[in-house]
């Protein structure tokens, strides 16, 4: 796990290189996801696959001054493949819906239409952006004070 977006970008576009498959980096939303860019953009531009996983803000709080709601539609131009969005979750989700999501943006990085069955055996993995809405902001979870501190008091 990375905390930093941009880290964990090129962390994956590293780890897609060497090894050819598909990586995912997943991070939170507002400009967590633009971090994500300069990282899509080198694996576009080497052909290196990678899939960006990302929480989103409903349409109805996108550009109304609501936390975390930067405009993820069309954020990584041409450098992503397929990119979608998707409805905020709601009570009519069965429990299989986060898989069907997932099974989605595998077939599109693998480069099938949706009318294709899944995987493609034809090509190689591509670039996906894949967001999922959520009503409510992330809010950082509590961290525990750290007993052991540096020379001068401070806990690194």
């Amino acid at each position: 796990m990375r905390i930093d977006e941009r880290d964990a970008g090129f962390l994956a576009l590293g780890i897609a290189a060497e090894t050819g498959t598909l990586v995912p980096v997943i991070v939170t939303s507002g400009t967590a996801v633009a971090n994500l860019h300069p990282a899509m953009l080198e694996a576009w531009h080497s052909g290196v696959p990678i899939a960006a996983l990302t929480a989103d803000r409903p349409p109805e709080l996108r550009g109304v001054g609501a936390n975390q709601a930067t405009r993820q539609p069309g954020i990584f131009g041409p450098a992503a493949v397929w990119s979608t969005d998707e409805p905020a979750p709601s009570a009519e989700d069965g429990p299989g819906r986060a898989a069907a999501l997932a099974d989605e943006v595998l077939h599109h990085a693998h480069g099938g239409p949706s009318t294709s069955t899944w995987p493609s055996a034809t090509r190689s993995p591509e670039r996906v952006r894949r967001p999922r809405p959520l009503r409510r902001p992330r809010r950082p979870l509590a961290r525990k004070r750290s007993r052991r501190s540096n020379s001068r008091g401070a806990p690194w």
